[in-house]
């Protein structure tokens, strides 16, 4: 397989990880600036 990952969330964990997933996204500067860079075969 191609770098196929699984991940087991426990059950006692279930009900925080939806509340992760569920909550808005966070602005991220960093992928913000990369977003804005030129790409590299253009360059």
């Amino acid at each position: 397989m191609l770098g196929r990952s699984v991940v087991t969330i426990p059950a006692k964990d279930w009900e925080a990880f939806e509340r992760w997933v569920e909550r808005p996204a966070e602005p991220s500067p960093s992928l913000a600036a990369l977003a804005r860079r030129k790409p590299s075969w253009e360059a």
